[in-house]
């Protein structure tokens, strides 16, 4: 059995804050650790799981666990608990495959991985997303505007597609 109050305590986490602040919290230190894998595996270790190799399945999973540790209080069931997160990868591994991206593969692999729909959306996005994300990883040294126009000419889309793609879709500045 898992003592909850004392695995929350020993992270500097306190129940009493809510749920979205205890992930949140849990994911900050283990993004800011100096091995951010073993950090999430100290922590699912404490909450009754076994270590994870993957990372972004590590950090899924410990967050889920906390987020269950803070919910259910004395009553966390650590097989529960791990059902609940295994669930919520699985999910979010459908929904958001992005999380999964290993830092070798590049994201124009994972999109060109994903299937186009009978719509023409790629993995629920639009299929001007991939050729946006080719044309923009290939020409990295141009402004927001730059790039807007030259997608724009390319795709046969609007400017302010264009703009779109290159300021909010790749998050450049």
């Amino acid at each position: 059995m898992v003592n909850v109050t004392a695995a929350l305590k020993e992270f500097d986490i306190d129940p009493a804050y809510g749920v979205n602040r205890g992930v949140q919290e849990i994911g900050e230190m283990i993004n800011k650790s100096g091995d951010p894998l073993e950090m999430a595996n100290t922590v699912i270790q404490h909450l009754g799981g076994a270590e994870i190799a993957d990372f972004p399945v590590a950090r899924i999973t410990a967050k889920a666990l906390v987020e269950q540790a803070i919910v259910k209080g004395a009553d966390y069931k650590a097989d529960e608990a791990l059902e609940y997160a295994k669930e919520k990868v699985i999910k979010l591994k459908k929904d958001h495959s992005f999380l999964f991206v290993k830092p070798e593969q590049s994201a124009t692999e994972t999109a060109q991985e994903t299937k186009v729909s009978k719509s023409g959306r790629v993995g629920g996005k639009s299929k001007h997303r991939a050729e946006a994300l080719a044309l923009c990883e290939q020409n990295k040294d141009l402004t927001n505007a730059q790039l807007a126009k030259l997608l724009s000419e390319k795709m046969k889309i609007s400017y302010s597609h264009g703009y779109y793609f290159a300021q909010r879709v790749f998050k450049r500045k």
